[in-house]
């Protein structure tokens, strides 16, 4: 008995001892075996720097080192604790990333950072042949930072040293010593701070973390190292799964969907590391999986690239980080397949028939978003508008059967379809008084337009749409208003509304053309209605978005008082009647409220509104839908609104006690925010929640949106963070911690629909922080992105905040008047197509010169009635345009996608594969520059689009497609071309327009002179250079309010046109250019005296390379002597001198009253500058030489400021007038020649 009990003991004590070895935790060491250094700018993302290159750079989302390490050693172990160390080679080094890699990948044999066609890693491809994740456009980033499951961490680096250590996730760690990932990224968070706006108004940074870099494996004892403790202590395998599949309409042909719930990493507890899942017995690459959530969560995952209509044997199980693996959960799923469609043909033969005709006219009519040249008729579609008078399309199109001289359409009930009618005049005289009308049975409606040309370049488009109702129905050709040499053709747009409860089958209606003293020509119309109705409710959106600056351009509009909110509901109301949506962002980024908000008081957690009468004023029609109740639908609501919750409102983050703005204690800038903060914004929550319930305004839902850019801040107003487009990890958190604050705040919303919204053009970079907040994700470039969006949609839980799943939507820009309208629905059923339910074209101002030309691409699609230009009826607020009716097609076309699918039970991508060797919605993303989002483009005709209708009819329980051959487009192109067309000019007009032309010359002719030949002050400015140790392309502006405004110096930083000769190298000049305030050297009111005072820190501070000088204007009014100016300027002159940077002296602008007081400061400018041997610009000698002597025409009624004139930025040559843009015109030559002969910029 007694060795029993000795035997236990010992039994005992070894179990204890063998637990304690089980238990304790090893440390290890791991060096890296394999890295390279990868970028995804341009050329470099096929670039490596592999293996043998000692230095890889990690610079914000831009350039990445990929790393591995021989973990086998704590395979099976639970991490404990982990660290990284990198070593700096120049890096300065704030917030750093690290994430496993989800694909193997090779790090190559590169020995420095470029094209490599060996075995390593790039931007595009782990290795040759091999993708990063889906077949096509993957890349690294999508494996990365969270996508695709993999795992992530970040921190603030700490230096130590010669390196930097980063605490890492113990799952990040296990995720790759587990073999279920493969390698390492390590990233820079910080990029935000190599901003221009972050060195002006934050705080100076060195030069060296522009391109940080860090040693690889290759340089001797500084390769990136791990610190690892680890303790094989898990023995228990995880639960087992629960799946079941599921189906969702953004299916890829082959996917199948995965609902399971989790289980943990000890049966049901916790959280397992990966999910291992065989389809047929293969494992399924670790990127299609998501990370695994703690247990009992819902969760999706999708498995892509199967055999389309298979049935597929999956088992699932769970792993945990010890190697433990779960009981499996086995199914049988069929993965989405292939459909066939009805056979697509067009509907009518192109050119069979004749327009029809009397002694004036020659009529015709063809589609909705075709567009006719005014001079030939020829359509811009087929590219014969430049050509002369050419081509068949007259004859017989899509929707002119020129046989039966009849218009034939196809819509649903409750549709809108439309058509346009050319009307050519051939009587070789003016027509005037020629009546348009229509006429139908009850079940059409119409709405009659003249189309209005507008000249862009060489040509004129078709756009605005005037109410025919508002000229009496009647038009002229040529149309004196519209004033085009040469106009001949003049088309108008016919708008039919079928109505809600016509009968199926064919209803007929006739538009009627009466030329005074001639028969009439009657064009006719038959609609074929379908038995189906369009739905009255929109199920995608398409946003008008827009910021607050368009009420500028109509009368009294600014004030925002009655008749600002008058103009807000007319423009709402529009877009409303075509299926759209005008909603704006009620704020700016400087922080203020650009729209009516309720009135305040208290602060924190008593925060109350005291007044909500401003608000509701403005508001009132929009929420209760009462400015509808004229419109079609008016029983709808607005779609959706933008509330008025951001960073600065309803609590302010500068205000004391709001946020912590230490640099020392929150260096990356990350949301720090009080709880004064939080409380003030929950307060303000509950106040809307429980005021919008009180007003039964529940039918709109309402949006909480982060739109501002931190190149807004500045000191006390604007934004940190990039929270538009977000680029940098900080924007990212910022919209998290906002969106879910936002959220809580709406948490009693009930009944109301309120979403919080952001606009991210780069979700390969959220990894997973608005998983649980983002409801609306606007996206741009979905053609590019919709992989990435569609994985992460699947992640999003929206409950309980609100049901249903993230909703997506698309932006881009808005084409110009110069293009083809079809180019607005081929992109919304793209979207649609690609899991988008919503559009956001940019809609930026209803400028009133834009019924008359336009130079760049125009937002606007609805047109200011105000416009002295506008032939519309006194009164009218907004027309719309052409582009309006294109969008409203393509918000119809894209509905009837929806109904065809829903009845049918097909998925997006089914619908899209099958017809695409007809019409293939394949969309390219343009982007115009590096950071660009991008624009999407798609190519899809006429003809197709209309057969794609009929298909859909066809699936919808409709008539078959017709069967009748299509003839190609009929153009002979051996005609010529009709040349430029112009503006028919009056008499006084010819001579100013001649006058302008040889001003041109005479322009171009005195900058050719300026550039021969090498200034006498050259080579002393380059030997004043040769001391220059500061910052290149830094050009100070000095002086006084003359160059204090923004009206100076900024354009040239950002304006394209051809007198900023210096426009290339804009980014570089934005810092100096752009530097208003006493810190840059300039402010109102200063004298020469005060500007010397402050030239000793400009210099600290900024080491300009150049400066532009303009002193005096104050010393003139303020009673000033040229003695003292001269000393003054004498020594401003000689302290930039002495500090390498290159004066360019500025004349003194005219002054009422004083211009031979002007005239005497100016001659010691002129004395000084040919003293010190440095250029001058004449300013003051230019106004008057080209003011013909009316120099007030350059300078502001106060008689001492220069004025501005329209266009903005740079001089009008010929104009005679703008004082700003002669100046801003003046130094940009200037800077041009310094830089050419001084600086030797190429």
């Amino acid at each position: 008995m007694f060795c029993n009990f000795i035997l236990k003991q010992f039994l005992f004590i070894t179990g204890l001892c063998l637990l304690s070895t089980l238990l304790i935790a090893e440390d290890f060491t791991f060096k890296a075996n394999d890295n390279c250094h990868v970028g995804n700018i341009g050329a470099e993302k096929d670039f490596n720097g592999g293996n043998k290159t000692t230095r890889g750079k990690i610079k914000g989302p831009e350039e990445y080192v990929l790393v591995n390490f021989d973990l086998s050693s704590i395979k099976g172990k639970t991490v404990t604790k982990a660290k990284l160390r990198i070593y700096s080679a120049g890096a300065i080094l704030y917030k750093v990333g690290f994430s496993s890699v989800t694909t193997k990948w090779t790090g190559g044999s590169g020995n420095s950072f470029k094209k490599y066609n060996g075995p390593g890693a790039t931007w595009r491809r782990p290795s040759p042949g091999k993708f990063w994740a889906w077949k096509g456009n993957s890349n690294l980033e999508h494996v990365v930072n969270s996508m695709s499951g993999s795992r992530s961490c970040y921190g603030q680096a700490k230096k130590i040293g010669n390196y930097y250590e980063l605490d890492l996730s113990p799952e990040v760690i296990e995720a790759v010593a587990s073999g279920h990932h493969h390698g390492f990224m390590i990233s820079e968070h910080d990029g935000w701070r190599r901003s221009s706006w972050v060195k002006q108004y934050l705080f100076k940074q060195s030069g060296g973390d522009h391109n940080p870099k860090i040693f690889l494996k290759e340089q001797n004892g500084k390769a990136p190292t791990l610190f690892i403790s680890a303790e094989k202590t898990d023995s228990m395998a995880p639960g087992k799964v629960q799946a079941k599949t599921i189906w969702k309409d953004n299916m890829l042909i082959g996917e199948v969907l995965i609902e399971l719930i989790a289980t943990g990493d000890d049966g049901n507890k916790g959280k397992a590391l990966y999910y291992e899942i065989l389809a047929d017995g293969k494992e399924v690459p670790a990127w299609m999986l998501n990370a695994p959530l703690a247990a009992g969560a819902k969760q999706l995952i999708r498995i892509s690239e199967q055999t389309p209509g298979k049935e597929i044997s999956f088992s699932i199980r769970a792993v945990d980080e010890a190697g433990n693996k779960g009981p499996p959960t086995t199914f049988k799923a069929k993965s989405i397949p292939s459909i066939t469609i009805p056979a697509v043909k067009a509907r009518y033969v192109l050119g069979a028939g004749s327009t029809i005709k009397n002694k004036t006219v020659e009529v015709w009519a063809y589609p909705d978003l075709e567009k006719a040249n005014p001079i030939t008729g020829n359509i811009l579609e087929d590219k014969s508008y430049f050509l002369k008078k050419t081509g068949t399309y007259r004859n017989g199109n899509n929707v002119w059967d020129g046989k039966t001289h009849t218009v034939k359409l196809t819509a649903l009930k409750d549709e809108w379809v439309a058509f346009q009618i050319g009307i050519e005049n051939i009587s070789g005289a003016q027509l005037k008084d020629i009546k348009v009308e229509w006429s139908s049975d009850k079940n059409l409606s119409a709405d009659l337009y003249r189309e209005w040309y507008v000249k862009f370049g060489d040509s004129f488009y078709p756009d605005p749409l005037v109410p025919l109702e508002d000229l009496d129905f009647k038009i002229s050709i040529p149309d004196d208003k519209n004033s085009i040499e040469g106009h001949k053709v003049q088309s108008v747009y016919v708008d039919l509304l079928v109505d809600r409860k016509a009968k199926t089958g064919i209803h007929n209606g006739k538009v009627t053309i009466t030329v005074p003293g001639q028969s009439a020509i009657v064009v006719k119309v038959a609609v074929d209605v379908t038995s189906v109705n369009m739905p009255r409710k929109l199920n995608t959106i398409i946003e008008f978005n827009h910021y607050s600056s368009w009420e500028k351009n109509f009368k009294g509009g600014s004030k925002r008082g009655d008749q600002f909110i008058k103009y807000n509901n007319d423009i709402t109301a529009l877009a409303h009647q075509n299926r759209c949506t005008f909603n704006g962002v009620p704020y700016g980024h400087n922080g203020n409220l650009s729209r009516p908000a309720p009135k305040i008081s208290g602060e924190g957690a008593n925060i109350k509104v005291t007044s909500w009468e401003a608000f509701d004023k403005t508001y009132e029609g929009i929420y209760s839908g009462s400015i509808f109740k004229n419109n079609h639908r008016s029983e709808q609501p607005m779609t959706h609104h933008t509330l008025k919750f951001f960073e600065s409102w309803p609590a302010n983050f500068h205000k004391p006690g709001m946020f912590v703005h230490d640099r020392k204690k929150n260096p990356s800038l990350n949301p720090m925010f009080s709880k004064k903060y939080n409380d003030q914004v929950l307060a303000m929550g509950k106040e809307y929640v429980k005021h919008f319930k009180e007003k039964s305004w529940n039918k709109v839902q309402l949006q909480l949106f982060l739109n501002n850019k931190n190149q807004y801040y500045r000191k006390g107003s604007g934004c940190y963070w990039l929270l538009d487009e977000p680029r940098y990890h900080n924007g990212y958190m910022a919209l998290d911690y906002l969106g879910t604050l936002f959220r809580k705040a709406f948490s009693g919303h009930g009944e109301i629909d309120v979403v919080f919204r952001a606009d991210i053009s780069r979700p390969q970079y959220q990894e997973t922080m608005q998983d649980d907040s983002l409801d609306l994700l606007v996206v741009g470039g979905l053609p590019e992105h919709e992989y990435i969006v569609r994985r992460n949609s699947d992640r999003y839980n929206g409950n309980p905040f609100r049901k249903g799943d993230q909703i997506i939507w698309n932006y881009g820009s808005v084409s110009g008047i110069n293009t083809n309208n079809y180019g607005f629905p081929n992109a919304r059923i793209m979207d649609y197509f690609k899991g988008g339910d919503g559009h956001l074209p940019w809609l930026n101002s209803f400028a009133e010169n834009s019924w008359r030309e336009q130079k760049i691409k125009n937002y606007s699609l609805m047109y200011n009635g105000q416009s002295k230009y506008s032939p519309a009826k006194s009164g009218r607020t907004v027309v719309p345009s052409m582009r309006l009716k294109a969008y409203r097609r393509a918000q119809q076309d894209t509905e009837m996608i929806g109904l065809a699918l829903v009845k049918n039970h097909y998925t997006r991508d089914q619908f899209r594969v099958a017809i695409a060797t007809f019409a293939n919605f394949v969309g390219k993303t343009i982007k115009l520059f590096r950071e660009d989002a991008g624009t999407v483009q798609i190519n899809i005709s006429t003809e197709k689009l209309e057969g794609t209708r009929e298909v859909l009819r066809a699936l919808m329980g409709g008539k078959k497609p017709f069967n009748t051959k299509q003839n190609p487009r009929s153009i002979d192109k051996t005609v010529g071309e009709i040349g430029k067309l112009t503006f028919k000019l009056s008499a006084d007009e010819k001579v100013k327009a001649e006058a302008v032309k040889v001003a041109k010359k005479d322009e171009a002719k005195k900058l050719e002179d300026m550039m021969k030949n090498k200034p006498a002050w050259v080579e002393n400015c380059i030997n004043i250079h040769k001391k220059f140790k500061g910052e290149k392309f830094f050009y100070s502006t000095l002086g006084d309010s003359i160059t204090y405004t923004g009206a100076f110096a900024t354009p040239i930083s950002w304006k394209k046109h051809p007198a900023n000769l210096v426009f290339k190298w804009r980014n570089k000049l934005t810092p100096g250019l752009r530097g208003k305030g006493p810190k840059f050297g300039n402010y109102s009111g200063w004298t020469s005296s005060q500007l010397l005072n402050s030239v000793p820190n400009v210099i600290k501070q900024h080491k300009p390379e150049l400066a532009i000088i303009l002193i005096g204007t104050n010393d003139v009014n303020k009673g000033g002597n040229v003695t003292s100016y001269e000393k003054n300027l004498n020594s401003i002159v000689d302290k930039l001198i002495a500090s390498g940077c290159v004066p360019i002296l500025t004349t003194i602008p005219p002054c009422r009253n004083k211009i031979e007081k002007v005239k005497s400061f100016n001659v010691v400018v002129h004395k000084i500058a040919k003293a010190k041997n440095i250029p001058t610009i004449n300013y003051f000698e230019e106004i008057m030489s080209r003011s013909n002597g009316k120099w007030e025409n350059f300078i502001s009624k106060d008689g001492v400021h220069p004025n501005t004139s329209k266009p903005r930025g740079f001089y009008t040559p010929g104009s005679g007038k703008g004082g700003y843009e002669l100046r801003n015109t003046l130094t940009a030559q200037k800077l041009f020649q310094v830089m050419t002969f001084v600086l030797g910029v190429k």
